[in-house]
């Protein structure tokens, strides 16, 4: 399938988690909980992991079906197997059984397996200084971790905690400078990604710069958490 400007730019943005990913696991089989349009799927797919998803919604459950054909539409709760990492990206934040999912992933997870979230950093700079206007405050999120929660959470259901990285998202910071609804976001990152691939390609280039720097100094509103089974 011939891959649009949104794929494109999405697959390429989600390098960089495959990149920081293969430090720690360099192969297997991976399980995307919450995989949405399946643009990190697809991603480690091309680096040769064999990859497959569960998504609950059923219109990105039929779009990342197009990229990545192992996808299911399956609660993750009734989901069976073995793999050797799981990720959950924005999606532990919005579980109510948050203590349930973590003992589920080490469930389904093989010997020295590698788990690995993001979620929102409610002791981030940027939290401690918008507080109560935090932009990750909504009722969609039930769970707020800080470092430290999400550690003691993991070490004490059978993990071991090997990196926190700070984590920051260019295009949620510019669309939270106004109020949109979530297809106003949509349509505002289509028009901007209209652009030929040349210049597509530039600004994916600082897009990964600002990223790189902005993580380093610990100024990201998210945290990457990457933790193995022990």
């Amino acid at each position: 399938m011939k891959r649009s400007p949104f794929d494109r730019v999405k697959v390429r943005k989600n390098k960089l988690r495959v990149d920081l990913i293969k430090k720690h696991k360099s192969s297997g089989k991976v399980l995307d909980v919450g995989c949405g349009y399946g643009h990190f799927l697809k991603a480690m797919f091309d680096k040769l992991y064999f990859v497959y998803g569960l998504e609950m919604i059923q219109s990105k459950f039929e779009y990342a079906r197009k990229l990545v054909p192992r996808v299911k539409f399956e609660n993750f709760f009734n989901h069976q197997g073995s793999y050797d990492i799981i990720t959950m990206w924005d999606v532990l934040e919005h579980i109510p059984e948050r203590v349930a999912a973590v003992d589920k992933a080490y469930s389904l997870l093989n010997p020295d397996g590698i788990f690995v979230i993001q979620v929102p950093q409610a002791d981030s700079f940027g939290a401690r200084f918008a507080g109560y206007k935090w932009k990750y405050i909504c009722p969609a999120h039930v769970n707020y971790f800080t470092k430290q929660s999400i550690t003691v959470l993991l070490t004490l259901h059978g993990f071991k905690v090997l990196k926190i990285k700070s984590s920051w998202e260019p295009k949620n910071f510019l669309m939270s400078l106004k109020k949109r609804t979530e297809e106003e976001k949509q349509t505002d990152f289509d028009k901007i990604i209209d652009r030929p691939k040349w210049l597509l390609k530039i600004g994916l280039f600082f897009h990964d710069v600002i990223l790189q720097i902005l993580s380093f100094f610990r100024l990201g509103d998210e945290m990457i958490i990457i933790a193995r089974k022990v």
